[in-house]
């Protein structure tokens, strides 16, 4: 192997402190050739896809990587602004931004570069950079504020594997975490403190890691802490998929609502993890159960919950906007049921202790065929009594993709 040399070392020259900002990376453009190479970089990588590569390089070179760019290219473009990448600018501002304050506050020099796991500047060009302004000592930040295999680890991966190449080895310090550090509590507080008077900051948890996400924040615990210490406009979002299998849902709800912390949903359904499934379709009864002690919250404190409400979900075989429909029928039928709960007869089973009585309330509301009821609210509301049949008749779907596929033809000629 032929090493990298450093600049000559001059023993009266000032110690020079370089600092290497990492983030997970964007295309260069939205020209489908360009996400085609980053999602290429990407899903090469094992800490992202750990199958072995005989039976993933197939799936990726025949039935990803020949179709997918195109359509990221056209969701690249609805973010894409006049600065490019909001990523890359996002992420350069902060670059500037710190260079300027440690500058202030450090007597010794100091150089600031940004790299990107999969994308332009690579994290083998900002730590050359580091290298040619002479930089002896080096702290790498990932700005992940959790660690995570797929993210934090991928940061190790890049960093040694080049640091192998050079002759001589500046001093290293790598940041893991900084989830719980005092700074990023403060940062998170600024940022609440930017809120209009009428939004809210979600704070959102999942406890487990599917690869190609990154866990920041483990439980509704850390969430519930790290929203109080935001700010009062501070809340937890709770995503039903973001649960360990047979997880008790309904009593997290609970807690929250009591805490007068639970700011919305990410309705969805899970076989598995995070399978964002539509909603109902493994599990209805967890769904009743946890409208249930919505409702129940209401009624024993004579207030609305202040809840957002919203889908999450990607099926990848139904057809998105009838799944979307598919969910909020499910939502609305299901709310219905918890809503025919005898709340009065509830509690006294609750305060005799008789638990059969009380399960059985809740089992025979969730029995109720509640259809015709919510069929006939939807006409007192001028709606179509069956939405998805409405969606089917009203000829929306055909003549959006024949839309859709005229404007593909009219800009084929940009693929590479």
């Amino acid at each position: 192997m032929r090493y990298i040399s450093s600049p000559d070392f001059h023993h009266d020259t000032a110690e020079r402190i370089g600092v290497l900002l990492v983030n997970s990376g964007t295309p260069r453009s939205t020209e489908p050739r360009d996400v085609r190479r980053f999602l290429n970089r990407m899903l090469s990588d094992p800490r992202i896809v750990g199958f072995p590569k005989v039976l993933w390089w197939p799936i990726l070179h025949g039935l990803i990587l020949p179709f997918r760019p195109r359509r990221s290219a056209r969701r690249y473009r609805l973010i894409w602004s006049s600065a490019g990448s909001p990523l890359l600018d996002l992420s350069g501002q902060l670059r500037t931004v710190l260079t300027g304050t440690l500058a202030q506050r450090m007597l010794a020099p100091l150089s600031v570069e940004l790299g990107m796991l999969y994308g332009e500047p690579t994290v083998p060009q900002a730590l050359a950079r580091l290298r040619e302004a002479g930089a002896q000592r080096i702290l790498v930040v990932p700005l992940f504020p959790q660690y995570c295999g797929s993210t934090t680890g991928a940061v190790y991966d890049q960093v040694s594997h080049e640091l192998r190449r050079w002759r001589w080895l500046p001093e290293l310090r790598f940041i893991a975490e900084f989830h719980d550090d005092p700074g990023y509590i403060e940062a998170l507080r600024a940022s609440h403190a930017g809120l209009a008077p009428g939004q809210r900051m979600l704070v959102e948890y999942k406890p487990f890691e599917p690869a190609f996400y990154h866990t920041d924040i483990a439980d509704w615990g850390m969430a519930l802490l790290l929203a109080r210490a935001a700010g009062p406009q501070a809340k937890v979002l709770v995503d039903t998929g973001h649960h360990y299998a047979s997880q008790n849902i309904e009593q997290i709800v609970a807690w929250l609502l009591a805490e007068n912390m639970l700011g919305g949903f990410h309705f969805n359904d899970r076989r598995y993890a995070d399978d964002d499934l539509t909603l109902g379709s493994i599990d209805p009864y967890q769904v009743f159960r946890i409208f249930h002690e919505i409702l129940f919250f209401e009624c024993e404190e004579g207030r609305r919950a202040d809840i957002a409400y919203m889908i999450d979900q990607s099926h990848n075989l139904k057809g998105k906007i009838e799944a979307m429909i598919q969910t909020v029928v499910m939502a609305q039928d299901l709310f219905a049921k918890a809503a025919l709960v005898d709340y009065e007869q509830l509690r006294a089973a609750q305060k005799s202790c008789d638990l059969v009585r009380a399960e059985s309330l809740l089992q025979d509301a969730f029995a109720t065929d509640v259809r015709p009821a919510v069929r006939e609210w939807r006409a007192s509301k001028g709606l179509p009594q069956d939405p998805l049949e409405a969606f089917r008749q009203s000829g929306y779907l055909e003549r959006i993709s024949l839309e859709r596929a005229a404007r593909n033809m009219a800009s084929a000629g940009s693929y590479a």
